[in-house]
């Protein structure tokens, strides 16, 4: 029996090149060649913290290959304060096709309108998680396709597996990219993103010191120097601060 081939060569290719990309539009570019490979014709990739509901968005970050113009747009309308997608992609792994997620309100029936014009006449939304950060970070793959469902609801569905394998390698990037960004900006070592991460996951001072072949006393003045550098009183705050900027699984 033959088997179909879900990821052409150029798709795999430039797939391939997501993880060595260096900066955000390198990002954007090598996504927009896998999705142009495998049939589609735009897409939005959105990672965010995945309780936050703000109207600031502080940790939305996005990859973007379609018209700038829907994205203003959902931006003005402040679309994201009840996308559909957003809230299937909270709860679920499973992709979709978009015409299945069910609308609720008239804003979001004027959002899928409006996409409609900007290339996203059918598509597929794939949501994407990590396992040391699940309950963190989320991210968004949206496919679309300027055809009508009954025409590219199928050019999307057979290449949903390859556009798995992007929703990871993005938000994989993404993950990356924010920590790095982050241990600069809080201008810290390796070692004390251990202890933050050590810390977060309930260990006490003497048993960190155990596991990372230090002391006590040690740690305790390496967190008033993590203290120090986040500017707060409680290394509880600092953990929080370095959880939401992406340094911490």
């Amino acid at each position: 029996m033959e088997i179909e081939n879900f990821l052409p060569q150029d798709a795999y290719a430039a797939l391939n090149k997501i993880s060595s990309c260096q900066t955000e539009a390198e990002v954007a570019a090598v996504t927009k060649q896998v999705v142009i490979a495998l049939g589609a014709t735009s897409y939005v990739y959105s990672t965010l913290t995945s309780d936050d509901r703000r109207d600031d968005r502080e940790s939305y970050r996005y990859s973007i290959g379609c018209d700038p113009q829907w994205c203003r747009i959902y931006n003005e309308r402040k679309w994201f304060m009840n996308d559909p997608f957003i809230e299937y992609s909270r709860h679920n792994t499973e992709p979709v096709m978009a015409d299945q997620i069910v609308l609720q309100t008239s804003g979001q029936i004027e959002m899928m309108r409006v996409a409609a014009t900007y290339g996203f006449k059918s598509g597929m939304v794939i949501p994407t998680h990590s396992s040391q950060n699940a309950n963190e970070r989320i991210g968004l793959l949206y496919i679309g396709v300027d055809q009508p469902p009954e025409i590219g609801n199928q050019l999307v569905y057979r290449h949903r597996i390859s556009y798995r394998a992007l929703g990871m390698e993005l938000l994989d990037w993404w993950i990356r990219f924010l920590r790095a960004n982050a241990a600069r900006k809080f201008n810290l070592s390796e070692e004390e993103i251990v202890l933050l991460q050590q810390t977060k996951n309930g260990f006490a001072v003497t048993e960190i010191s155990a596991k990372l072949g230090s002391t006590p006393s040690k740690l305790y003045r390496q967190l008033s120097v993590i203290k120090d550098k986040f500017n707060v009183d409680k290394i509880g705050d600092a953990v929080a601060i370095a959880s939401f900027n992406g340094l911490l699984g």
